[in-house]
């Protein structure tokens, strides 16, 4: 069958016309929305797999701030509309089997599929695979600030004391010690609080990718009131020649010191006991100091350094005439003739100090602060002590003293009758 040319004519002139079309259509496409490459920077690295690197006992170390720059092709209407946050690129950790370097290739997704991705910048990451270990160590609390004057820290308790590290074995090389810091500056009471813990190396800077357990721990400063005290030197035992032993220097003589809880006045504080019968002349020995519950020392370290002198002791004899009487009660008199009577008293000590005293220097006497009721009664005859003086007898050690009630004399009356 043969075809009428005006027929042909016109589905020539349709084939033109949509030629001519798609021509236009596709310059007004391109002219309009091209193509064009877009560019997006910093897209986070995911990084997958980890769990099953961790159950080969492996770890990366360089896990800090990856990412990737991503650059896509598309139309400028489409990549207008493109979330570029539904991007996301990863790289997969799961097939490493051993320590070393791995090079990983870097995997972006959720590209719509008109965007075409053009390139990754960096298109593989480098990952150092080390072992992974862990270990132990000793939480060091670092204290910002001092207490309210008048106040001091006396102790700092931590739970646990202890934590565990766990990451790459060359990580925890780099680790010095595990450090949490706590504020107490101004404070007047206990302070109790949670802190966080870092680890560190030898200049004080935080190691990356060390895991700490638990991440944080509980610190309790304890608090005390701040007073000074003397020292007072503890000696025990005796020497076989009879020479005494004293404290010629002590230093420091007083001692900073705080206090908690219902602790008094504390005037002195003692030393830990000395054995004068092992010491020398002119030693020195340094000794710890015995705290009463509640105190403490502001410099729990402090010792005290004593030095002891040896001196030969003598004796020397004084004869007395009387005896004097201390405390006279009220409502009773005594036989002052009993106390007449001669007294031999021997002191011991230094030659030096007993040629210094006197008969008219030594008080000898009995005391009557006791009586209560009048008969005949005995006392014990006493001297004031004397600093390195020792009573090696008295003779007599004691007295018979007739004890009466004080009679009141009658008082005259007299007579105011008129004459």
């Amino acid at each position: 069958m043969r075809i009428p040319k005006s027929k042909n004519r016109i589905r020539v002139k349709l084939i033109i016309s949509l030629v001519i079309a798609l021509s236009l259509w596709a310059y007004v496409i391109n002219d309009q929305d091209p193509r064009v490459d877009q560019r997006y920077n910093n897209i986070p690295i995911d990084l997958q797999g980890q769990e099953v690197l961790s159950e080969k006992g492996l770890t990366i170390l360089n896990t800090e701030d990856l990412s990737v720059d991503v650059t896509v092709n598309g139309r400028t209407g489409t990549l207008y509309n493109f979330n570029w946050r539904d991007m996301t690129a990863s790289v997969d950790l799961s097939e490493i089997d051993e320590v070393g370097r791995h090079n990983i290739v870097v995997e972006v997704e959720g590209i719509p599929p008109e965007v075409d991705l053009v390139r990754i910048t960096p298109s593989n990451i480098i990952f150092d695979v080390d072992r992974k270990e862990s270990q132990s160590e000793r939480v060091d609390l670092q204290l910002e600030g001092e207490p309210a004057e008048g106040f001091a820290l006396v102790d700092l308790q931590s739970e646990p004391e202890f934590v565990q590290l766990e990451g790459a074995a060359q990580r925890l090389e780099e680790v010095d010690r595990v450090i949490g810091q706590l504020q107490i500056e101004g404070i007047k009471e206990d302070l109790q609080k949670n802190i966080e813990l870092v680890a560190v190396n030898e200049q004080g800077e935080k190691v990356e990718n060390i895991n700490i357990s638990p991440g944080q721990i509980n610190v309790t400063a304890l608090i005390g009131e701040v007073f000074e005290a003397n020292v007072e030197v503890v000696t025990e035992g005796t020497r076989d020649n009879g020479a005494r032993v004293s404290v010629s220097e002590v230093r420091p003589d007083t001692v900073q010191l705080a206090k908690r809880g219902n602790v008094g006045d504390i005037e002195a504080i003692q030393t830990e006991a000395v054995d004068i019968s092992q010491v020398s002349d002119g030693e020195r020995k340094e000794l710890a100091l015995n705290l009463p519950e509640g105190v403490y020392l502001l410099n729990e370290d402090e010792r005290v350094t004593v030095t002891f002198l040896l001196e030969d002791q003598n004796e020397q004899v004084y004869e007395f005439e009387k005896i004097n009487v201390e405390n006279r009660p009220e409502g009773f008199q005594i036989d002052e003739t009993q106390l007449e009577r001669n007294v031999r008293l021997v002191l011991t000590g230094a030659q030096e100090q007993l040629d210094a005293l006197s008969a008219e220097s030594i008080n000898v006497y009995i005391d009557l602060s006791e009586v209560t009721e009048a008969g005949t009664q005995e006392f014990e005859v006493l001297i004031e002590t004397i600093d390195g003086i020792e009573v090696s007898g008295i003779n007599p050690s004691t007295v018979m003293v007739d004890i009466s009630e004080s009679q009141e004399e009658e008082t005259p009356k007299t007579n105011t009758d008129n004459q």
